[in-house]
């Protein structure tokens, strides 16, 4: 397990990774997320869940070397760990955290009302206020990933 972690963090990210990422994640978005005004998907839509984990391993990525507390497992432990070590501001810190929360909790709400793992959902099946806090997280998570990827 160490020599792995050596390959992964003992070295300097190439130039361009971070393009590299969010095109990877761009496609994915378009690909797997397909997103339109009947359907948003939570996980690998615009600002979903998976802009927060590409977000932290992409930071864990640039700045693990030397740091094996960034080097955290799991999305929201590391997260808070970056943002001990001073990598990612408080808000920035409150964005992720918060939106990842709420995200994870409506996965979890949406998979007991339909009783299956769903990930694209209609947005007219949430109440007015929870589909606007959901374009307000998914929002505030896409504008902290650009400004940690600094893009």
């Amino acid at each position: 397990e160490e020599r792995v972690k050596a390959f992964i963090f003992d070295r300097p990210l190439p130039e361009g990774a971070a393009e590299e990422i969010h095109r990877l994640r761009t496609r994915m978005e378009l690909e797997l997320g397909r997103e339109r005004e009947d359907r948003l998907n939570l996980k690998v839509g615009r600002g979903g869940v998976v802009d927060v984990e590409f977000a932290v391993q992409y930071l864990q990525l640039l700045h693990g070397e030397g740091r094996p507390t960034v080097r955290s497992r799991g999305t929201l432990k590391a997260l808070y760990e970056l943002q001990r070590a001073g990598i990612v501001s408080l808000s920035q810190y409150q964005a992720l955290d918060e939106g990842y929360r709420f995200l994870r909790s409506l996965d979890v709400r949406l998979r007991l009302a339909h009783d299956a793992s769903i990930d694209r959902f209609d947005p007219h099946v949430l109440e007015p206020e929870l589909l606007e806090r959901y374009r307000k997280e998914t929002e505030r998570i896409r504008k902290v990933y650009l400004e940690l990827l600094g893009i």
